[in-house]
């Protein structure tokens, strides 16, 4: 496993407003376990994570594919995308405004109505029940 920085040992703190947008974004369990990770170690002072896939893997016990996948989702829902190899920026409202590039461009987090969270939630639900046997 390649060198992995030491968490930051200051408390992360969200706002209110970031934790009521987090409610309705729509993610997998690994992609929360990875936005969680990236909270974890976040650089406070430009609001990036420097991991690569494969140290994401070997943290979060989880394969390449599935990082993949949770990667990808994070960045659908711009609550982090990467800007460079193994360097992802979190969204500057999880980060108390920081970021690398201060004349970057912030993009809207991409966020669900309850009415379709809740029916996307049924049709999950409904699709894993009819696999399983009678």
């Amino acid at each position: 496993m390649a060198y992995i920085a030491p968490l930051p040992s200051a408390p992360v703190v969200l706002s209110r407003e970031a934790l009521e947008v987090l409610s309705l974004v729509d993610l997998t369990a690994s992609a929360h376990r990875l936005l969680h990770l990236f909270l974890a170690r976040f650089d406070p002072d430009f609001g990036t994570v420097n991991l690569s896939q494969r140290d994401m893997g070997e943290l979060l016990a989880l394969s390449h594919p599935s990082v993949n996948k949770a990667v990808g989702a994070l960045d659908r829902a711009k609550l982090a995308w990467q800007i460079d190899d193994a360097l992802y920026q979190l969204h500057p409202v999880l980060t108390g405004g920081k970021m690398a590039d201060r004349l970057a461009v912030v993009p809207e987090i991409v966020v669900s109505d309850p009415d379709s969270l809740r029916e996307v939630r049924r049709r999950r639900y409904s699709r894993q029940t009819e696999s399983l046997p009678a």
